[in-house]
Formats: structure tokens, C-alpha cells, sequence
């Protein structure tokens, strides 16, 4: 506090050119300096500024006895709250705002809690009331850690191993148990109304309902066998209403590894990094197993994902292919490039990186094949090809478009 109230003295808020820096600090000025509260009341910001102001505001009347700080602030508030707040300001004041009622705050609170236990002690033990009576009570209900790491398998067919140890119980054999969990894994958060709907879609509400705490039950059983009935789940969260795969330590997906796999290829590309992007895009194939939740129905909730992840795939390995073919590496090219045609096989990019690292092998024949296969798709399609397309017929030799 002492440090900022000098650097607001020395750099008054709103003058030179650190308004974007004084910004990102906001709610910890706001809070910690009262003098720059006024200022950033009046200050006109952006949504994310804004909600960080609020946050910051709800943690003064915290700080101040407010027995309902928080109470008013939305999801879209504690999304922010990681970004402008430390962690115990923000377990705090989702605490608060937990007691006073809020559903929003109290499935934050489930998120944050398995996370952060030292935390929570801390404020159970020496923080503000009633923030540290709701401490209390989570640590009271929060689940013990699994000594093993659960791995779920969802690109591909959908797997579960507990540490090493495939998991082959008789419930993990029930069809719904299998697609009340791929639907969590692709969901996350989903509430149980619209949960019992997707899965028996059939029945009538109070039937569907029904079915749905029995599967859940047996699910529960599957993923922590070891559980007492009264003990909370560690992995599904169950909060108002909704249905919840935890974000923990000892979960593992391998879709969550697809993804920042992904996000590292497209950052590596942005960046201007191709050996980063290479690597990056080597690693997203090395995790892609094959269709999302493959063998499971083909349900509405599923085939725009299952789409989403393809798409994903057949870019990155694309391209990643013609990174390795200009670095000199033909058979990594040939080997990305064959893993996209598998994944979609109406990609023409996919089927003309195969061709031309088949020319970098000296194989003309292959890649006549690969581009004679390449031609009959598109005629299949009713589509012309890509100028790119047509350049690599010519230099091969023998293959026109017309």
C-alpha cells in the first residue's frame, strides 16, 4: 500500500503515457490507495476494466463489514477476478459473496477450492466473517486427492486409466455411464436439466432425472471407487444444479493437451517462429488419437466438436508438414500429411503436401498416385483445384487439369 500511494504521487493517475499499465494495477490501487478511488469511480473503462473496478469495490466493503460484499457481482466478474486480484482477495470475496447467496460465487468457490486448500485454511483461521465461517465449511466438504492421476482418453476411442491401470470396472461398461462422462469431458459445465434431456431424450422430464442420478451415482463409482457415499466427489462437482469435471491436478485429458498444443503451434506461427511452430505441431499429432470420442452415437452435442477438433487437427498437421518438407525432412512431411488425409479425407492440402514430399523422396510414382487420388476427390466434389494443386501436376509431369 505504502509503495503504491508513493508511485501514485510521483505518477499521478490519468497523466503521461502509463494509463494502460495504471489500468492493469486498478483493483489493487483501488483497494490499497484510497485516494485513487475516486479517480478510477469516475474513470470511463472497458468491460473488463469495469468488472475490475467492481470486484475491487466489492473488496473494500468487505474490508469494511459489508455481510453481503460480492453478493451483486456476476460470472462474468469472477472470470475476471483471476487477472486483478491475488488469490486471497479473490477466495475472500467468493466466500462472501457465497454466503450471502450468490450461485455465481459458489461455483467459483468449487473451482477455486480444490486448488488453492492453503488458502482457504488461512482465512477459516485468521480471515474476515463471514468469509472465514464459508472457509470453514468447504474445507469441511472439500474432497481428499486421489493418490493416483485419473487419465481420460477422448481423442479416439473414450478411455480411462487410473495411474497406469486401465480401467475395465463392470459400471465403466454401462453405455450411459460412458456418454454422461464424454459429454462431461466435452462440456465441462452443463446443468443437470439439460444433461438428463441429451441423454434420454425419450423420457419424460421426471423419468430422465431419475435416470440421470443413477448414472451419476454409477459414474461417481467408476471415477473414484475408493470414495465414501457421504464424502464429496473430488472430480464432479455437483453445485446448484449443475454438473461440473473438475479443473484439478490429478486429471488428465488429453484433449486439454490438444489444445495447448494447438494454441502453442498458432502462437509459435504468429510470433514467426518456425521451428517453435514445427515442434508444436509434431506434438499436437502426437496427442490426437483419431476422432473425437470415437464409437460413441453421433449426437448433436457431439458432432460439432468431434468437427471442431478434425478442422483443428488437419491445419496444424498441414501445415506443420510443409514446415518439416522446407526444413529437409520429407518423412516427417509424409508422415503429417498421411495423419491429416486419415483425419479428413476431402483436405486437398493435405493430399498435395503428400505429393510433393513424395517428390522430395524421389518417389514420382507415389506422388503421381497421391495426385491422381487428389484429382478423382475433387472431381468427386464437383470443385477446380488450387492453382498450388495444378502447379504440382505440371512439375510432376503428366497431369493436367483442364
Amino acid at each position: 500500500a505504502r509503495l503504491i500511494e508513493q508511485s501514485l504521487v510521483a505518477h499521478p493517475l490519468g497523466v503521461g503515457r502509463h494509463q494502460y499499465a495504471e489500468r492493469r494495477r486498478l483493483a489493487l490501487s483501488y483497494v490499497l490507495a484510497p485516494t485513487a478511488r475516486e479517480f478510477w469511480d469516475r474513470a470511463e473503462l472497458g468491460p473488463a476494466f469495469v468488472a475490475a473496478r467492481d470486484l475491487a469495490a466489492a473488496v473494500v466493503a468487505l474490508r469494511e463489514g459489508g455481510r453481503q460484499a460480492g453478493v451483486d457481482l456476476d460470472s462474468s466478474h469472477w472470470r475476471v477476478a483471476p487477472g486483478v486480484l491475488p488469490i486471497r482477495w479473490h477466495l475472500e470475496l467468493a466466500l462472501s459473496a457465497r454466503s450471502a447467496g450468490s450461485p455465481d460465487a459458489s461455483d467459483d468457490v468449487s473451482r477455486l477450492a480444490p486448488l488453492h486448500a492453503g488458502v482457504l485454511a488461512e482465512i477459516a483461521t485468521g480471515g474476515r466473517a463471514p468469509s472465514a465461517r464459508a472457509a470453514k465449511d468447504v474445507l469441511a466438504r472439500l474432497p481428499a486427492a486421489p493418490d493416483q492421476v485419473l487419465h481420460i482418453t477422448a481423442l479416439g476411442p473414450l478411455g480411462l486409466r487410473r495411474g497406469d491401470v486401465d480401467v475395465e470396472s463392470a459400471d465403466w461398461r454401462r453405455e450411459r455411464v460412458r456418454l454422461l462422462l464424454a459429454l462431461l469431458v466435452v462440456r465441462r459445465r452443463i446443468s443437470r436439466d439439460e444433461a438428463a434431456v441429451l441423454l434420454w431424450p425419450d423420457l419424460d422430464t421426471e423419468a430422465a432425472s431419475r435416470n440421470l442420478r443413477v448414472t451419476l451415482s454409477y459414474l461417481q463409482n467408476v471415477l473414484e471407487p475408493d470414495r465414501r457415499r457421504e464424502s464429496p466427489s473430488y472430480f464432479l462437482h455437483t453445485d446448484v444444479g449443475q454438473l461440473v469435471l473438475a479443473d484439478v491436478d490429478m486429471l488428465d485429458l488429453d484433449v486439454d493437451r490438444f489444445d495447448r498444443a494447438v494454441e502453442a503451434a498458432r502462437s509459435a506461427r504468429r510470433s514467426g517462429s518456425p521451428e517453435r511452430e514445427l515442434q508444436a505441431s509434431i506434438e499436437v499429432a502426437a496427442v490426437y488419437g483419431g476422432e473425437l470420442l470415437a464409437g460413441l452415437r453421433a449426437d448433436d452435442w457431439l458432432l460439432d466438436e468431434r468437427e471442431r477438433h478434425r478442422r483443428r487437427f488437419v491445419e496444424v498437421a498441414v501445415r506443420g508438414g510443409e514446415l518439416a518438407l522446407a526444413a529437409g525432412d520429407a518423412a516427417r512431411a509424409v508422415e503429417l500429411a498421411e495423419r491429416a488425409i486419415e483425419a479428413e479425407t476431402w483436405s486437398e492440402a493435405a493430399r498435395r503436401l503428400l505429393a510433393a514430399a513424395l517428390v522430395e523422396q524421389h518417389d514420382r510414382a507415389g506422388a503421381r498416385r497421391a495426385l491422381v487420388a487428389c484429382a478423382a476427390m475433387l472431381d468427386e466434389l464437383g470443385v477446380e483445384p488450387d492453382d498450388e494443386t495444378v502447379m504440382l501436376g505440371r512439375r510432376i509431369g503428366g497431369l493436367e487439369w483442364s
